[in-house]
């Protein structure tokens, strides 16, 4: 037991990722939030050249600490600033992810686990769809595998100064990529090894070099939260501390998760899609040979200790979880790699493994026959045939996985439901996501700004600040209050040209005062749509009010 990976299966498992992973970051509009938020921090990081303090429209901004903030300065410094630019970033580390998964199967059980675990993993649903948007997710999992797969080799091969100086440079990187995040995860692969190998427990846990390099994690990540201490002290206990930590743990639900346990269970049956209906089964295999293999009784302890956590969590939302989904992988794959080692075809399955394999395929395939029923009956709209057409790759490539397994062998059958997945993102990342961009309601904000104020005018935005509408306006803004609106437009220079964007629902709000005030303005545009996060229609004017001689 125990093996590594070939140069060959690390270049496939990285080709199939790239391909499973660029399709829908270039030429897709970032998305509110979060991919606002952090596009936004990193063109003022590089505008104002701290790179230290993270600052969201000129003001501190801790929503996560720096590292994402810098690997994405550094990619838009070398490639321009833009939506594939900035997501490289995390498509990247997902692609290293896929890899080191691999790496980790392979050292738990043999190469072909490995393989296939890397290519389960990188074909979940949430962990694709993560690993395409502006996130720290990504990056954060790319340090908590280097720090599991170390501490199995110290584990298991014994502790040296190389593998405890990297592991405590990794633990620092990812307390700069997502906070305490890794000690979550990295912490819950050290009590499951503490619990499962007690008869390597001392030659690990007592080697003097694993103490003493321990320590390295606070010397990378220290001076980074020491200087934010120092100079962003409020935002620090505020934003960091008080609504980023504790407010997840003990206070009330935000950040768009569920809020009740058994949360991840209903994401997983969409997020572990096309795999979902066989992960069971591989978890149940697992723990009935948990007292025979040492290895069965790692992986469950990983995936239950985190998961149990992540349940209770006052704020849990979808991507958390994305950590849990590695023993799973593994696990799938070890179950899987067991049948393809003896051949095994359609007709040689039990009832109940039958119909799980069924289920590799009709979800997907009532899935895609649903999208191109409504691509069809929006057919006027330039999306809607881009959405059958996608529909129909989804359902073509997935009969096909059927048939294979069917056909063929049960490993035939995995191979294509890979393949499968390829196309469907290769259809619907290069076909049918660009064709909502006239859709990006707050994009659509940003050009009408745009277009209407020339570079030495004063913007002001009102009633919508989606940060996303920052990210693409070409010049810095005021925002302002709506209960301020009246008084900020009267005291503006009237010899100087002044663009407002505001809501229709806060000029209705205030009423006449409003009306008095824009009697000067003229309207340019008028945008009406969706903001998507909220799930409300809104119309935006975008007025001008020309400077008149003094």
């Amino acid at each position: 037991m125990g093996s590594t990976l070939r140069g060959t299966d690390v270049l496939l498992l990285a080709a199939v990722s790239l391909a499973v992973l660029l399709p829908g970051t270039i030429g897709v509009s970032f998305v509110d939030r979060d991919e606002g938020w952090y596009a936004q921090v990193v063109r003022e990081m590089r505008a104002s050249g701290d790179w230290l303090v993270p600052r969201y429209l000129g003001r501190a901004w801790l929503g996560k600490p720096p590292l994402l903030y810098w690997l994405v300065g550094v990619s838009t410094w070398l490639f321009g600033f833009g939506e594939w630019q900035a997501r490289l970033v995390p498509v990247l580390a997902a692609a290293a992810n896929t890899v080191l998964v691999g790496i980790l199967g392979a050292r738990l059980f043999d190469r072909r686990v490995g393989l296939w675990a890397g290519l389960i993993f990188v074909t979940f649903g949430l962990v694709t769809v993560t690993g395409k948007l502006l996130l720290a997710d990504s990056l954060v999992l790319t340090w908590i595998l280097a720090a599991v797969i170390l501490q199995w080799r110290m584990a298991s091969e014994g502790v040296t100064h190389g593998r405890a100086i990297l592991h405590g440079v990794v633990v620092g990187l990812g307390l700069l990529a997502k906070g305490p995040v890794i000690l979550i995860f990295a912490g819950a692969f050290a009590l499951a090894l503490f619990v499962v190998l007690k008869e390597r427990r001392r030659a690990w846990l007592g080697d003097w070099r694993w103490w003493l390099w321990g320590g390295l994690a606070l010397v990378v990540a220290g001076p980074w939260y020491v200087h934010i201490a120092r100079h962003a002290s409020d935002t620090f206990v505020s934003q960091f501390l008080r609504y980023e930590l504790v407010s997840r743990l003990v206070g009330k639900r935000h950040g768009g998760g569920g809020g009740f346990p058994g949360f991840y269970l209903l994401v997983s049956l969409v997020g572990l899609l096309p795999w979902t209906a066989c992960v069971p089964g591989a978890v149940v295999r697992a723990f009935r040979r948990r007292r025979e293999e040492a290895v069965c009784r790692l992986l469950l302890w990983w995936l239950a200790v985190p998961w149990v956590f992540l349940e209770f969590l006052r704020s849990n939302p979808p991507n958390y979880i994305l950590p849990c989904y590695v023993p799973l992988a593994v696990l799938l794959a070890a179950e899987l790699v067991e049948r393809f080692s003896v051949g095994q075809t359609w007709a040689q399955l039990h009832r109940p493994a039958a119909r799980a394999m069924e289920f590799l395929w009709w979800p997907m395939l009532v899935g895609g026959g649903l999208i191109v029923l409504a691509g069809a009956v929006n057919g006027r709209h330039a999306w809607g045939l881009a959405a059958a057409v996608s529909g129909a790759v989804v359902v073509g490539a997935f009969i096909r996985a059927r048939e294979h397994a069917h056909r063929r062998t049960i490993q035939a059958g995995c191979a294509a439901v890979v393949a499968a997945a390829v196309a469907t993102h290769l259809a619907f990342g290069a076909v049918f996501l660009p064709t909502l961009e006239p859709l990006r309601f707050s994009r659509r904000v940003a050009v009408a700004i745009n277009a209407a104020a020339e570079p030495a005018d004063t913007v002001l935005l009102c009633g919508y600040k989606e940060p996303t509408v920052y990210v693409y306006l070409d010049r810095p803004v005021r925002t302002v209050h709506p209960e301020d609106l009246v008084q900020t437009l009267a005291s503006c220079d009237r010899t100087k040209p002044v663009v407002l964007a505001v809501t229709e629902a806060e000029l209705d709000r205030l009423g006449p005062p409003a009306s008095d005030v824009l009697a000067l303005f003229t309207t340019s545009d008028r945008i009406t749509g969706v903001n998507h996060v909220k799930l409300q229609r809104v119309t935006v004017r975008v007025a001008r009010r020309n400077g008149s001689p003094g």
